[in-house]
């Protein structure tokens, strides 16, 4: 089901409809999927693995990311590492989409687990009670694209207003914000959550002065998951990073120092202290 922490889900579009709806969500870096079974914890790291009859040669298109939504009984908005790339990559599967004569209508299954793709025209590869069919009267994707766009056509004033008072879903929007001085806005807000700074530590799209705050603050350092992104986070000041390392247990500078993920810098440091140790 996983690789390393990262849990492999799978994603089943056999609509035109359906596939076609997560454009919009892609323009804001996020996917929306119907909920799995069992629900993923908040901010858990998965890998999307997407599925359609518009698929060049059937195979999966995967794409990684966190969970930064979850709506009980829906589904969940998955915020990508790399959106750029999964827009690049689901793009001839949208345009053969909507090269249909008339939107195909039909179930999205998902389940946890690589699941080979079902051929065309057959139903759903994931088990009844693993799926979740997304209907214009029951999508909560409909309430989060309307979020997104609130948030897009407020003024830089506005989106910081917002950041320093709003709730988690306005939060977790606005760090990813074009315009990155916002993120030190959401720091300030009061009601922020150690999962949120978790995954602000690990965003390889947070500016490097947000990364900076979130170091200089002793209560998010000393905990260990933020620490551990910190370091691993490429946008850290290298310098910056290396110093964190002196905190982290052994174990963990071990993993740094045998990582391919971790900027090589890093990696250096890492092998050091774990050869002088």
């Amino acid at each position: 089901m996983a690789n390393g922490n990262r849990a492999d889900l799978s994603v089943s579009f056999l609509g035109s409809a359906e596939i076609l709806a997560q454009e919009s969500h892609l323009a804001h870096g996020c996917l929306f999927v119907p909920m799995p079974s069992p629900a993923p914890l908040p901010f858990a790291e998965v890998a999307v693995h997407l599925t359609s009859p518009w698929n060049d040669g059937g195979a999966a298109i995967v794409a990684h990311g966190s969970v930064v939504q979850i709506v009980e009984g829906r589904g969940i908005a998955v915020a990508l590492s790399d959106a750029a790339a999964a827009k690049q990559k689901l793009a001839p599967t949208f345009a053969k989409a909507r090269g249909e004569a008339s939107p195909v209508d039909g179930a999205t299954s998902v389940a946890w687990g690589i699941v080979a793709p079902a051929p065309a025209g057959a139903g759903p590869s994931a088990p009844a009670e693993s799926a979740a069919s997304e209907t214009p009267e029951n999508d909560e994707a409909a309430t989060s694209g309307a979020l997104f766009d609130r948030i897009a056509a407020m003024s830089a004033q506005e989106k910081m207003q917002l950041a320093v008072h709003g709730d988690r879903a306005a939060r977790l929007i606005l760090v990813r914000d074009i315009n990155k001085s916002i993120q030190q806005f959401v720091l300030q807000n009061k009601r922020i959550t150690i999962d949120e700074v978790r995954y602000i530590a690990g965003f390889r799209q947070a500016h490097p002065e947000v990364l900076n705050t979130i170091a200089g603050n002793r209560d998010w350092v000393g905990n260990p998951s933020i620490l551990a992104a910190l370091v691993r986070n490429p946008k850290t000041p290298t310098p910056v990073a290396v110093k964190l390392l002196d905190k982290l247990p052994m174990a963990e500078i071990r993993r740094i120092a045998k990582s391919d993920e971790v900027p090589r810098a890093i990696v250096v440091a890492a092998r050091k202290k774990a050869v002088d140790a």
